[in-house]
């Protein structure tokens, strides 16, 4: 399938700049676009099969830089699912109460059930980039023993710790489908000034965001890493091209439905006593219906 060229499972070293951010130039816009709305159609029928066998459950990682289009992304694809098996959670900074409690205490109620999907809008790897970038693994109230060993070493424990999570999540019945949409600079440059010239997108505009472009390159370093000390062959990243928003979004149905697919979801079957029963009520029901008992 197309997106196993964007996909690292951690068997070599890694270079973000050596991933595309655009769609091969010899990808047809109209014939994507028309196997992506095909696709949106086996994903949910795969879904309501998912949610009625109640055997493994889903979690989406979703990060990037800003402006690569997650939003997008979340309001175009994932709204091909059925709303009772999906959850969309967004994270945004810790609180001091998050703070308080360990690196993934606040993603725990974002496990669905099996059956169910999450969709995490960042995500523990998100913490764990700040402490890289901006260094302030230091917010923490870590105990001495910790902070003795210093920034390095504890960044490698959380990476660690998640390693483990979704090793956990794994052997539990849990599919982790990480994505990180990689946008180029210019593409961002080009969407904050849209962001800026449209009033429709006026609410998406941040300073914050222009000032934080300085730390791009930081940024890139720090995902690199955490994609070395991450990325497993059960739980791989995927490094999607998010300069052309159809692109990203048939890649990132092509992944899913490769999940979807792996697990290979079907209704359960009735036990034996309610299956007996089924002809019994078809004929008294449809007897009402004949006799006008029931009004429609």
């Amino acid at each position: 399938m197309e997106h196993t060229i964007y996909t690292y499972s951690g068997e070599a070293e890694i270079n973000l700049l050596d991933y595309s951010t655009a769609a091969p130039k010899n990808a047809q816009k109209e014939n994507i676009q028309k196997q992506l709305d095909k696709n949106k159609q086996e994903l949910d029928a795969l879904l309501d099969k998912l949610y009625a066998a109640k055997k493994e459950g889903i979690v989406v990682v979703l990060q990037s830089l800003d402006g690569a289009g997650k939003f997008s992304l979340i309001k175009s694809l994932f709204s091909c699912f059925n709303a009772i098996g999906l959850h969309v959670f967004f994270f945004n900074e810790p609180t001091p109460e998050e703070l308080s409690h360990d690196l993934l205490w606040r993603f725990h109620h974002a496990i669905p059930r099996r059956g169910e999907v999450s969709l995490l809008n960042r995500s523990y790897y998100e913490d764990v980039l700040q402490y890289i970038v901006k260094q302030t693994w230091g917010n923490r109230n870590l105990p001495d023993r910790i902070k003795s060993q210093g920034e390095n070493a504890y960044i490698d424990l959380c990476f660690e710790q998640i390693t483990s999570f979704e090793h956990y999540l794994f052997a539990s019945g849990y599919r982790v489908v990480k994505l990180f949409l990689n946008v180029s600079e210019a593409k961002q440059i080009e969407r904050y000034i849209d962001r800026m010239q449209k009033q429709s997108r006026n609410w998406k505009f941040n300073s914050a965001d222009i000032v934080a472009r300085k730390y791009r390159p930081d940024y890139i370093a720090a995902y690199a890493r955490s994609f070395r000390a991450t990325a497993t062959k059960e739980n791989p990243w995927y490094i999607i091209p998010a300069d052309h928003k159809w692109y990203t979004q048939y890649i990132v149905s092509t992944i899913l439905l490769d999940v979807f697919r792996d697990i290979n979801p079907s209704y359960p079957a009735l036990n034996a006593n309610e299956r007996l029963q089924i002809p019994i009520y078809l004929e008294r029901l449809t007897r009402e219906m004949q006799n006008n008992e029931v009004k429609l």
